[in-house]
């Protein structure tokens, strides 16, 4: 994670698998899978708090708004190799500048996560505390308001990130063609 600007710098600890709370904690199965991955210091793992979601990130520290973390790690898939049939919750699109879909970025193989694939997607705006950005060729989440110690992070794709899949209340392609430079909708 890192301040913008600035920077936390990054832990190469291992610790958090279980956090505070042990009615959030991980299944000792989990643990064990999770026992290589590195967290940030200032985050835990432990259950979502999204019902039936799993494992999810909580902050231990106060977390700055404009705080980036990651970028998203994963395997990088040509978009002609998506099955738009499969679930697809763990992987983020990558455009270009003129809005086409360059690849993706596929964490749902396990030797190819990262802390950042355990960050749930906030159920709507409201309770969302992080976005998406994307910085050159790469996804980050950002701090878009202060977060308190104990909190889950929760990302919502931010108005500006078109999705090629589709993902409701998000405006695609084409609606944001449509939007003249004001950010408003052209008749």
């Amino acid at each position: 994670m890192r301040e913008s600007p600035g920077g936390w710098g990054w832990s190469r600890r291992r610790e958090g698998l279980l956090g505070a709370d042990p009615a959030r904690a991980p299944a000792a199965t989990e643990v064990q899978k999770l026992s290589s991955l590195v967290l940030p210091a200032e985050v835990i793992i432990a259950q979502s708090s999204i019902p039936g979601e799993g494992l999810g990130i909580f902050s231990k520290t106060w977390i700055k708004a404009g705080t980036e973390m990651g970028p998203f790690t994963g395997r990088v898939i040509a978009p002609e190799h998506i099955d738009i049939c499969k679930n697809n919750n763990l992987m983020w699109e990558v455009f270009n500048e003129d809005g086409t879909v360059r690849y993706f970025i596929d964490a749902s193989q396990e030797d190819h996560r990262s802390w950042m694939t355990y960050i749930k997607c906030a159920r709507n705006e409201q309770e969302q505390n992080l976005e998406v950005v994307q910085i050159g060729t790469s996804i980050f989440y950002k701090a878009i308001e202060m977060i308190p110690p104990d909190q889950e992070l929760l990302v919502w794709y931010g108005n500006s990130h078109n999705t090629f899949l589709g993902i409701p209340g998000v405006p695609g392609l084409e609606e944001e063609q449509k939007k003249n430079k004001h950010g408003r909708y052209s008749p």
